[in-house]
């Protein structure tokens, strides 16, 4: 057994965790715990942990990297291209994405988003009737919900939720509209899916159907084109015939394969 500490400015709290790094967190956490390791996590307002650990895992680690000392070996994961994911060569850095390791210029260790494919399930019992959108950072102007009517289904909108919730309404969605690992999960769950976000970075709302292509985003959107709404029908149908998303996050994003890679960069 061994002692890992996590750290990142928006830690998940117990089993509750908004936003991807918290989600992140949360995912490799529970296999590590499930393999018999001993975690714990830290993030700003919390002590300052008392104890020794044998593995850290930083987030955002300009901020938290202080704690580096506590630890015999750490790895610093880069999530994204904002200031606060800043990487610092103090520490080996694993990048989430192509992308996110190229606007830092870092060596290319990547490391895909882990999804936890035995809890983001299909359920074959439950009609898919709807069109779900799920992000608490997209404007309502995108024309989802003329979208939805157009194609003969019901318009649903999550903006922040339990896992729990989020699982009951992906396995409900016969398309879903999300970015990041939320853009995974519903993958996971059977739901073809496109990616969509409207970040100030981005100069605007975007939409990506090419999962290669998002992939190398992180799923963010990024990259994509701003979509009128026949770019938007024309997405939508493309991803219901054609996307077999589960098979698809089987393949590239097992959480216990990636948690395996994550293992081997810090040995």
């Amino acid at each position: 057994m061994a002692r890992f500490l996590f750290t990142a400015l928006n830690p998940p709290r117990g089993d509750v965790a908004f936003g991807g790094v918290a989600s992140w967190i949360l995912t490799v956490k529970n296999h590590l715990e499930l393999l018999g390791h001993d975690c714990d996590v830290w993030g700003p307002g919390q002590p300052i942990p008392k104890r020794q650990y044998d593995f850290g895992i930083f987030a955002n680690v300009e901020k938290t990297g202080f704690l580096n000392k506590l630890c015999q070996k750490l790895v610093s994961v880069c999530h994204g291209i904002v200031d606060e994911e800043k990487p610092s060569h103090n520490f080996t850095t694993v990048y989430t994405s192509e992308e996110v390791c190229t606007f830092w210029g870092g060596e290319r260790r990547l490391l895909p988003q882990p999804i936890n494919i035995a809890y983001w399930v299909p359920a074959p019992n439950k009609e898919r009737r709807t069109l779900l959108f799920y992000s608490y950072r997209a404007s309502s102007n995108l024309g989802l919900n003329e979208l939805a009517s157009d194609l003969n289904l019901d318009f649903v909108w999550l903006k922040q939720c339990l896992a729990a919730q989020a699982k009951e309404q992906m396995q409900r969605a016969r398309l879903v509209c999300a970015s990041g690992r939320a853009a995974l999960e519903a993958m996971s769950c059977g739901a073809p899916t496109f990616i969509i976000d409207d970040r100030p970075y981005n100069n605007g709302p975007l939409v990506c159907a090419d999962l290669k292509k998002a992939k190398e985003h992180n799923y963010s959107g990024r990259g994509g084109v701003n979509p009128t709404f026949v770019d938007l029908h024309a997405l939508a149908k493309a991803a219901m015939s054609e996307q077999r998303p589960r098979a698809y996050v089987a393949q590239h994003h097992a959480h216990d394969a990636i948690v395996q890679r994550l293992l081997e960069y810090l040995c």
